[in-house]
């Protein structure tokens, strides 16, 4: 699940200004691909449906680290977690109701995450630590492990064994509570009735859809109340035409990618708004720590320490920013790293310490982009610069072919470029799936550098088993994150920017950009004096 978040620079957004105004147009991409919040999973249906259905819990409507805390949202308060982390109790808000009217139960939750089950989700695996969470269980129309009483409005659930995410699966869309009258079917031309700000009024799907007020929603102080009466969401072909209305005054947000360039002309021309933000993504190189030279770490730190990461930067057109850490900076457990500032010298003599000078090296990449053609272009220089002995070509693969070379042990991928993008902002879903020994054994192989540090595999496990992401946990994950860097399976270079783009009506002190569901539509007013189209 890769999420579009931003950090709106770290900072944590201003306070809300409430201003209501009759009617949002925003663009999207045509990503969108479900308006059922049991199949939605990209970024472009997420970004409209967070304000449409509530799950037990959410993320805080805020911008930078902050809004990657999980908070009530349907809940009265946060779980209480059993001392073994396997048991999660909660109890949903009083006087609770769908956008039909019809009261909100607690086993609707219990049927939500059934469904999900019965639809073949993607969102399944999330809950499948949820004792008896299964198909052939929820077939025969119970997971064992979801205890309900719709009078009490409680909620019991018990796991096989504790998880550091499950409290970011009880955040996700997919754990929304559904009228148990819902098909398990795709309804996005029939929309669930929600529980959130919005309803979906209108859909003309794949066209687009519309969402309205939702007179039964009552505002709490996690679940802000919103300012547009009305989002009229198009989803468009590609940016240049969501560039033409943006400067037109016909859409007031684009969640589009449109050319940089275009961008920066439309903003001097003062036709367009720009707010720049940190993507929740680590660029890097990996290199494989069960292939010479890279076997030794003195060999890893070296390319750490040939890399000038701001060079780097200016290779992908100056929109990045810089790092030597595994975790993005919009975590609350990020710290930043001051390892491996660019020293030739210093990467020769560890090369040299190493007994690895002239040593063959092949450096694995990607065709395309032009940004990471260059990267790799760029990495092999510096190998050549420190004494090591690249091939004169790099081995190139398409982006079909290249991840599932790069995991396979067969491959013999010395060293590459790669990418990592969050599927949900807990530092569990970055450090497990790039260190972790268990991953090498999967089909999928996402730990290219094939990490197996009996350390750092003791670490994740414990750290796996925390279920809240309380201040000492963040500070746990950010030494595992200083720690795996001092061995260096990876050599991070830099954290992605990009930029959202708003109309001129757009009051940018009313810009919220979530880390992990990007722009709140929700937030968003009119500068004073505007008239709504």
């Amino acid at each position: 699940m890769a999420g579009c978040g931003g950090s709106g620079d770290g900072a944590k957004a201003p306070k809300f200004a409430l201003r209501s105004f009759p009617t949002l147009r925003v663009e999207i991409g045509a990503g969108a691909d479900s308006l059922d919040p049991g199949l939605s999973y990209t970024a472009e249906s997420w970004q409209s449906l967070w304000n449409v259905y509530l799950s037990p819990y959410g993320y805080e409507h805020a911008s930078g680290a902050a809004s990657s805390q999980v908070e009530p949202a349907l809940a009265e308060e946060m779980p209480d977690i059993s001392g073994d982390g396997r048991v999660y109790e909660f109890r949903l808000r009083k006087g609770l109701r769908y956008s039909n009217g019809e009261p909100v139960r607690a086993s609707d939750f219990a049927y939500a995450i059934r469904r999900l089950y019965l639809l073949d989700s993607v969102g399944a695996p999330l809950f499948d630590d949820i004792v008896g969470a299964n198909v052939a269980d929820a077939r025969r129309g119970s997971i064992s492990g979801i205890e309900t009483d719709d009078y009490s409005r409680s909620v019991t659930v018990r796991l096989t064994r504790p998880s550091a995410s499950f409290i970011n699966a009880l955040a996700s869309l997919f754990a929304a509570p559904v009228p148990q009258s819902t098909p398990s079917r795709d309804q996005t031309h029939t929309p669930i009735p929600s529980t959130g700000p919005y309803r979906i009024s209108q859909v003309r799907w794949p066209r687009g859809f519309t969402l309205m007020r939702n007179r039964y929603f009552q505002p709490t102080e996690t679940v802000p109340k919103t300012n547009p009466d009305r989002i009229v969401v198009s989803v468009v072909k590609g940016g240049k035409a969501a560039l033409e209305q943006l400067v037109a005054g016909e859409a007031d947000y684009a969640d589009v990618p449109i050319a940089l360039a275009s961008l920066e002309q439309a903003k001097r021309k003062r036709r367009l708004q720009l707010r720049s933000y940190i993507d929740a993504n680590t660029y890097y190189f990996f290199m494989n720590t069960k292939l010479r030279p890279f076997s030794d770490a003195r060999v890893r730190q070296a390319v750490n320490y040939a890399l000038d990461r701001e060079r780097l930067v200016e290779i992908f057109g100056g929109q990045a920013v810089p790092t030597e850490n595994i975790l993005p900076p919009l975590y609350p457990s990020y710290r930043r790293h001051k390892l491996y500032p660019y020293n030739l010298a210093k990467a020769r003599a560890l090369v040299r310490q190493a007994g690895a000078r002239g040593a063959t090296v092949t450096v694995f990449g990607l065709t395309q982009p032009a940004e990471a053609r260059a990267a790799v272009l760029y990495l092999r220089r510096q190998l050549v610069a420190i004494g090591l002995k690249p091939s004169p070509a790099p081995k190139l693969l398409p982006p079909a072919q290249y991840w599932m070379a790069i995991g396979s042990k067969s491959a013999r991928a010395q060293i590459g470029y790669a990418f990592w993008i969050q599927n949900l902002p807990s530092p569990l879903s970055w450090l497990e799936p790039l260190l972790s020994g268990d991953e090498t054994s999967q089909l999928a192989n996402t730990n290219y550098s094939f990490a197996d540090s009996a350390a750092l595999n003791s670490a994740i496990d414990r750290l796996a088993r925390e279920p809240e992401l309380t201040a000492d946990v963040n500070a746990r994950w950010a030494a595992l994150d200083l720690r795996a860097m001092r061995w260096a399976p990876l050599a991070p270079f830099l954290n992605m920017r990009s930029s959202d783009a708003l109309s001129t009506r757009i009051d940018l002190r009313c810009y919220v950009s979530n880390v992990f569901y990007g722009v709140d539509y929700g937030r968003l007013c009119l500068k004073r004096g505007s008239l709504n189209r």
